[in-house]
């Protein structure tokens, strides 16, 4: 060997080989039995004795919500919940089926965390902590005849526990009861699909997750616990689960259910479900002697067999289609910027199809050896290898994505539960009264904020952003070199984070990359900044003369259009695309009045950017193009200025013929968006003079016509109940960076919101544009702690939000942002604190001390 490393990794190697070429006793290799694993039979005993207290049961909760339950999905959150939280004397109140179904989370919860976490948060051991938790489930269990009792949530229940079991006792373990779970579900017609038996949507949902669920644990651990496929029933008909949030389904409603298509909270799974759909499709896996054949027999007197071949040949093209189903999936329901189980998700793919890939190659050479690997434990060995860089890869992503999951390796013995790294809750664990407050307070690690009588509230966010903006002259927004460019736009980003905004929608791009770059840079946690959707330049038809040149990319027709699109979906990686539709008068070439792009045009825009599962935004002033972008599935319309035939008349008037932009806007409110960017036609009418744009120039072109008529139309939109989201196009001179609230002061001023109204529309309205409304923008267990605590009412002055000064904390994703020095000093009288020194440690310390802004 080369060098120490090399013979380093030479010998571990062929210590492992040495396990296989050992033919030892049975005795000799078993594992000795696990304490908490009863496989005689559930233990029996009291269920008061081993209860958490209410501060644990809280903290176990919140633990399962944040780290298992996204990789699962077989209960139902706002069904359970009320059980989790009952007092521990109240124990017997509670159905013993959610009492079984209590202690299974408990038990998956404490095994998703490290030794020191469990003593950190629940205050015991975590080995004393599943052992209760364990007998508890399994106490319960019997108590309910789990085997003879079919009940769905003792299902769920028993489900959860075998999971629990995978995590602490190898795979092999729960693939074999598993077994007993799956054929439990098939007796209570599970394999059937509810909507043939007569179900409601709620119960047929519900038996469809839990069905699937233990579908692809069947064949996952069969495949790779054994190298022969699943004893599935050959007849059975329950449908996929639908993209479904929890809070989509209601046990009481007969109503039919309608899948999102757009990222849920369902997105981690439904990769799981393809998968298992996939695997049992695949008609060479039926057979157990082709994959023993393209494997472990792939030795050197079959090797040249035209059999064995042609069978690899078939698992390579079977292993093609797993790919592209899986690609499907995760164009529709995946998307990187939807949070980190998506993240999570998306390394399921490239890690499951490369790995099955080595496997079905043969072995050639190995140079330590010089000589041909073709024998039966050589080919038992690489699966051995290539099964533990599997389960290995599977836990370093999920770990890089902040779920402590842990596949044990039967043959390394690797023990279970050892994370990776420690992991930082981001996401809000309970808001008004803190079972725990007295406990927290203590504890000289945690950051205590006084709030000393100013507002709490959820940090802002911006529908119409341009980060790479900034500058008067329209015609030089692009010719900035690209190195000044990056770091402008980086400074923008720092600026809305600075600001209080943690979550913006990008209208576009000066160029084509800068977006995609900062974005993943924020993600990956290189530089501080917004979550945000990224976008390239927008794309305008090359007819009438240029509109800014260097910032648009002109496509003529709808073929060019969508090779745009293509282009900045698939190389680009953009998650947006913009259509210029209608002109801007300040250009002096195109009238903000007109619209430039045809029907056709239009319809193929928005068919190629959905089918890639990107949302299509458009600048359309003009009375046709709003019309257009809403017959035609644009997602958002900005501007909108002229939506109707007589302008701010229309509105004021009883003739239909004169409002029909208007009703048709109304009578699909629940899809149109419409984000105005009103400070942009305020601040160019009246504020632009000292930049050397008069409002005598802005009044000849237009712009207080526009102004007038858009107020009036915005006004009758927003009592119509069509969606109006903030977003003021900032990062003109006279429209700059860090004056990003003034919008929510004109939503107030000019439009008619209350300020209540315009906050829910820039903290929950842009949440929901972001396709994340269910975990951003309010202040509410599970969503992710992203909030400002402001010095003043805002509900009182809605222009505080514009004074940096008043915003005295902000924090992104539970980590601390910008806090003065005033929020750590100590209280020694303790009326305020407990008068316990806080630590004045910045957040991000492994990777961003030098990005960290000092206030």
């Amino acid at each position: 060997m080369d060098s120490h490393l090399g013979a380093a990794i030479h010998e571990e190697l062929r210590a492992i080989r040495a396990m296989l070429e050992t033919d030892a006793s049975l005795g000799e290799e078993s594992p000795p039995p696990a304490e908490d694993l009863h496989t005689t039979g559930f233990l029996t005993g009291s269920l008061a004795s081993v209860q958490p207290n209410t501060v644990q049961a809280f903290t176990l909760w919140q633990l399962f919500l944040e780290r298992v339950n996204p990789l699962t999905k077989v209960i139902h959150i706002p069904s359970v919940q009320p059980y989790i939280t009952e007092e521990a004397s109240g124990i017997g109140a509670i159905p013993l089926n959610y009492q079984a179904l209590r202690f299974a989370i408990f038990t998956l919860a404490t095994v998703s965390m490290s030794e020191s976490e469990s003593q950190q948060k629940i205050g015991c051991s975590r080995q004393d902590a599943i052992r209760d938790y364990t007998q508890g489930t399994e106490i319960a269990l019997r108590k309910l005849n789990v085997m003879k009792n079919f009940d769905m949530v003792a299902l769920q229940a028993l489900v959860l526990y075998l999971l629990s079991l995978r995590n602490r006792h190898g795979k092999d373990t729960s693939w074999i009861l598993t077994g007993t779970a799956l054929r439990m579900a098939i007796k209570m017609g599970y394999h059937r699909d509810g909507e043939l038996l007569g179900l409601s949507p709620f119960e047929t949902e519900m038996r469809r997750r839990i069905w699937w669920h233990l579908m692809l644990q069947d064949v996952t651990h069969t495949l790779t616990s054994s190298l022969s496929c699943s004893e599935t029933p050959v007849s059975w008909d329950c449908k996929m689960p639908q993209n479904l949030n929890d809070a989509d389904l209601f046990p009481g409603s007969v109503d039919a259910l309608k899948p999102h298509e757009t990222p849920t909270e369902m997105g981690f799974c439904l990769i799981g479900y393809q998968l298992a759909k996939s695997i049992l499709s695949l008609e060479c896996l039926r057979g157990t002697a082709g994959l023993e054949i393209a494997t472990i027999w792939n030795t050197e007197d079959v090797a040249g067999n035209p059999l064995a071949s042609s069978i690899r040949q078939k698992y390579m093209e079977d292993l093609d289609a797993l790919d592209q189903a899986l690609l499907d999936v995760e164009r529709r329901y995946v998307f990187a910027s939807a949070g980190k189980v998506h993240a999570a998700a998306l390394s399921l793919r490239r890690l499951l199809v490369s790995k099955g890939r080595e496997l079905m190659t043969p072995m050639m050479e190995q140079p330590e050896r010089g000589t041909e690997i073709f024998t039966v434990q050589d080919n038992l060995f690489k699966i051995l290898i290539i099964k533990n860089e599997m389960f290995t890869g599977f836990d370093e992503a999920m770990d890089s994505a902040g779920f402590l999951c842990r596949n044990q390796s039967d043959a390394l013995r690797i023990e279970p539960g050892v994370p990776l790294r420690r992991y930082t809750s981001e996401k809000i664990a309970a808001v008004g009264q803190i079972p725990n407050k007295a406990e927290l307070e203590r504890d000289p690690l945690v950051r205590v904020f006084e709030g000393r009588g100013r507002t709490l509230m959820s940090c802002l966010g911006d529908g119409h952003t341009h980060f790479t903006w900034n500058g008067g002259d329209l015609n030089r927004l692009g010719e900035l070199d690209v190195e000044e460019h990056v770091l402008l736009t980086i400074k923008s980003a720092q600026c809305f984070l600075d600001s209080g905004y943690t979550i913006c929608f990008r209208a576009a791009a000066a160029k084509d990359r800068l977006d995609v770059v900062v974005r993943d840079a924020i993600n990956t946690g290189d530089i501080p900044g917004p979550q945000y959707l990224a976008n390239a330049r927008e794309i305008a038809k090359p007819e009438r003369g240029l509109i800014v040149a260097g910032i648009t990319w002109f496509a003529d027709g709808p073929q060019e259009m969508c090779d745009a699109i293509k282009y900045n979906v698939e190389t680009i990686g953009v998650d947006n695309v913009k259509l210029s539709i209608s002109g801007e008068e300040i250009t002096d070439i195109r009238s903000a009045q007109v619209s430039y792009f045809s029907d056709e045009a239009i319809i193929a825009c928005v068919d190629e950017a959905h089918k890639r599962q990107k949302r299509v935004c458009a600048h359309a002033r003009a009375r046709d193009s709003v019309k257009m972008c809403v017959k035609h599935g644009v997602d958002v319309i900005y501007h909108g200025s002229y939506v109707d035939d007589e302008g701010m008349h229309a509105v004021c008037i009883d003739d239909p013929a004169k409002k029909v932009g208007m009703d048709m806007l109304e009578r699909d409110k629940d899809k149109n968006i419409v984000v105005p960017a009103i400070n942009w036609l305020y601040a160019t009418t009246y504020e632009a003079d000292a930049f050397g744009y008069t409002y005598e120039a802005a009044e000849k072109a237009g712009y207080k016509r526009e102004l007038d008529i858009a107020v009036a139309g915005l006004r009758e939109m927003h009592r119509r109940g069509i969606v109006v989201l903030p977003g003021g196009d900032y990062g003109f001179a006279w429209t700059p960076h860090g004056t990003y609230a003034r919008d929510l002061e004109h939503f107030v001023k000019m439009l008619g919101f209350t300020p209540h109204e315009s906050i829910i529309a820039a903290t929950a309205g842009v949440a929901a544009l972001m396709m994340r409304g269910h975990e951003l923008g309010k202040i509410q267990p599970g969503y992710y702690a992203d909030c400002i605590l402001v010095d003043g009412d805002p509900l009182e002055d809605i222009s505080i939000l514009q004074d940096h000064d008043k915003i005295n904390v902000i924090i992104m994703n539970g980590r601390v942002h910008k806090a003065g020095r005033k929020e750590y000093i100590r209280d020694t009288s303790g009326s305020l604190s407990t008068g316990i020194p806080r630590h004045l440690t910045e957040d991000f310390p492994e990777k961003r001390p030098a990005t960290q802004k000092s206030y």
